[in-house]
């Protein structure tokens, strides 16, 4: 895994793990306010599934979506990115306990989890989201 590869999974594995932490914490449904429109408009995979939670879409139906936007990729090292974020929807979905979402996130790169640390008590993207999710909820209800 190169140096560039690692640091857009690692975006991927701290976004995920903060949403996880906000959403077992706060509410699965206040995860709507936390997805980036822009990114989820332009089809960033992880955006895209994490908007089809709070809604109630089925877990299958959101897997089926995600695999199909996966397998579209044809660029091997794109490929792996969006089958992690896809991973990290999933794993968000199910509610997973934070070892097994830090275990299933490596799985997907050749890293051990030496190689990958994650300090699972870390509250620094907890609190990024507990803030962004309130600024947004005041905005929706105020406007």
């Amino acid at each position: 895994m190169t140096d560039d590869v690692y640091k857009r999974y690692k975006q991927i594995r701290d976004r995920a793990f903060g949403i996880l932490k906000f959403a077992k914490r706060q509410s699965f449904s206040d995860i709507e306010f936390l997805v980036d429109e822009e990114k989820r408009l332009a089809g960033d995979i992880f955006e895209r599934g994490i908007a089809h939670i709070p809604n109630g879409v089925d877990r299958n139906d959101i897997d089926k979506i995600l695999l199909n936007l996966v397998n579209r990729e044809k660029d091997p090292t794109e490929k792996l990115l969006k089958q992690i974020q896809r991973e990290a929807v999933i794993g968000i979905d199910y509610e997973l306990d934070l070892n097994t979402f830090r275990i299933l996130l490596n799985s997907c790169t050749d890293l051990s989890l030496e190689e990958d640390p994650y300090d699972l008590d870390d509250e620094t993207f907890f609190k990024k989201y507990d803030q962004e999710a309130a600024d947004r909820k005041r905005k929706f209800f105020n406007e």
